[in-house]
């Protein structure tokens, strides 16, 4: 057993420290690939010889559902003939030489909430936005994001964001009507604990991540909006305009703090960090000189009334289209 399963997947030592982020994943691919049913490698008792690597077996029970266009590199088992791709790599899913069991032109996993899996929407599992290199190495996550069937999943979506308004950041966070959400683009990673939506095709809205959710996911959720068309967004000038800027959401408008018109359960205390519990609203727009860099406190054109700052973000977002 110890010889037929033996995966190869860059760094697989008995210190998982020097593992590839998303080694489980790659694991996984490999196992599903080589073994559906996981009757000839046991992957569903234990994942590799070495005990250590037990403590993931539910993690990658659910990985192996997955089936989308990312691939992993395998040794074939000894005695093994069949084909594992040209260079030794798994077939992608959707091609005809990748084609088995259950495999589709889109992935087999998704977000699941209360125990239900979500209907995935047109894009399915996200591609590639090409900022994941930048953003784990400055200590964020990267995981597979999923957009969801707006019409089918706003009631669910919007059931998630809102369990937000429950921890002291929730008054800065927006939250639609059920209505609203199925006017939108509705994106989450596959446990429903953050997520964010598309509005009207080129606003970022509805940015949430809550406890227990993926840590440091603020800037990968931001570049794949981007990729997925957002140009703009606005927020309090807490802490998203630095996530936003450093994805390439400059500011370029800012409007002062209105205690008449502060949101409901509005915090002092507990923002006082920011202009001493009164931020300023930041209006965003994209401009690609601005990714990668960072967000510059006090940018942007002070502006008196919300409709103006909306408008110089449309603005922005128009020229960054012409670019």
């Amino acid at each position: 057993m110890q010889n037929s399963s033996h995966i190869s997947i860059g760094l697989m030592d008995t210190d998982r420290s020097g593992l590839p982020d998303n080694w489980e994943y790659q694991l996984a691919r490999a196992y599903s690939i080589l073994d559906p049913d996981g009757a000839e490698f046991g992957w569903k008792e234990t994942l590799h010889p070495r005990d250590k690597y037990g403590k993931w077996r539910d993690v990658i029970a659910r990985l192996v559902r997955r089936n989308d266009e990312q691939r992993a590199t395998i040794d074939k088992p000894a005695g093994d003939t069949r084909a594992t791709g040209v260079g030794g790599e798994v077939p992608r899913p959707g091609t005809r030489q990748g084609a088995r069991r259950g495999d589709s032109a889109h992935p087999r996993g998704g977000p699941v909430v209360n125990g239900r899996k979500l209907k995935l929407g047109k894009s399915g599992a996200l591609p590639k936005h090409g900022r994941e290199e930048a953003i784990r190495k400055d200590g964020g996550s990267t995981p597979q994001l999923y957009e969801v069937d707006a019409e089918t999943e706003a009631a669910t979506f919007r059931e998630m964001i809102s369990k937000i308004k429950e921890t002291k950041n929730g008054a800065a966070v927006e939250v639609y009507d059920e209505e609203d959400y199925k006017k939108m683009r509705l994106f989450m990673d596959e446990t429903g604990k953050a997520g964010f939506g598309i509005k009207g095709g080129d606003e970022l809205v509805s940015v949430y991540n809550l406890p227990g959710g993926p840590k440091g996911i603020g800037r990968h959720m931001t570049a794949a909006a981007i990729n997925q068309g957002a140009r703009r967004a606005d927020a309090f000038d807490t802490v998203l305009p630095k996530i936003y800027g450093k994805e390439g959401l400059k500011t370029v408008a800012r409007m002062p703090f209105s205690r008449e018109y502060a949101p409901d359960g509005w915090d002092y205390e507990h923002f006082k960090d920011f202009n001493n519990g009164e931020p300023d609203v930041a209006f965003m727009g994209y401009d690609p000189e601005q990714v990668g860099k960072p967000y510059e406190p006090g940018s942007g054109e002070t502006v008196d009334d919300y409709d103006v700052g909306i408008e110089k973000a449309r603005e922005a977002a128009r020229r960054a289209r012409r670019r």
